[in-house]
């Protein structure tokens, strides 16, 4: 009798753990938001923790280079590339979902010397202008011209149900493993020429736009119209090739 109870105080104990070790990660969460030398973001995956620090990582970017944006700092593409080495993880796990809070000290960013040893984040080709992506020149659009508005496939239109950042990575993956993706990459591997499709996504983790590059031209396939990269400022993009 004495046994029972103590392995049933002892299962308890165990049920309680993780409830606790999980409550006192929500609790650092909450800490790290509340600080104002922070900046942070969240990446989530139904698959993996290492996906879900994968766009947490990305999130992060955006969110830096924000901030960045907002005190004038220049070099900004030396100073995310330094960030890398200060950045924390937090992992968590609801249900089904991995969850991994990516966070940094704004000091750590600013400790950046150009003579430091770091590896460049190419996030807008020449990482001058972040508000305004670099756009090859045969990709920006010609306004003034009267053309009809561009129909859609029913692939295209399949791709604009693509609406968050995890959905696109499940997307890719999936095409990959079919061969209906024969390349993809992010904003700074993308090729000059040749039709792709580019999937433009904000810090929340959103994808606002799905947008395709033929020819000298590129089509917003929601609206059918033309459209252009720098349009979407502090945000990233995965461009894809069929």
């Amino acid at each position: 009798m004495n046994m029972r109870k103590l392995l049933i105080a002892i299962l308890s104990v165990l049920a309680v753990v993780p409830k606790m070790a999980a409550q006192n990660e929500m609790e650092r969460i909450n800490a790290i938001k509340s600080n104002t030398d922070c900046i942070y973001a969240t990446g989530m995956s139904y698959k993996s923790a290492e996906e879900a620090a994968s766009n947490a990582q990305d999130l992060l970017i955006l969110e830096i280079e924000q901030w960045l944006n907002e005190v004038n700092a220049t070099d900004i593409a030396g100073y995310i590339a330094k960030s890398q080495k200060n950045v924390s993880n937090i992992e968590t796990r609801r249900g089904n979902i991995y969850r991994v809070f990516a966070y940094v000290k704004k000091s750590d960013i600013m400790l950046y010397d150009k003579n430091d040893d770091v590896v460049l984040v190419d996030f807008h080709k020449d990482g001058t202008d972040s508000g305004k992506a670099n756009v090859p020149t045969d990709s920006v659009i010609q306004y003034g011209e009267i053309v009809e508005k561009y129909k859609p496939s029913k692939e295209e239109m399949a791709m604009l149900n693509v609406k968050t950042f995890e959905s696109l990575q499940n997307y890719v993956k999936q095409g990959t493993s079919t061969g209906d993706i024969s390349e993809y990459g992010k904003y700074a591997t993308m090729p000059v020429n040749g039709s792709i499709y580019i999937f433009v996504y904000n810090r929340k983790g959103e994808i606002p736009a799905c947008l395709k590059r033929k020819s000298n031209s590129i089509i917003n396939l929601a609206t059918g119209e033309k459209d252009e990269i720098s349009n979407y400022k502090g945000c990233g993009a995965i461009w894809i090739k069929k």
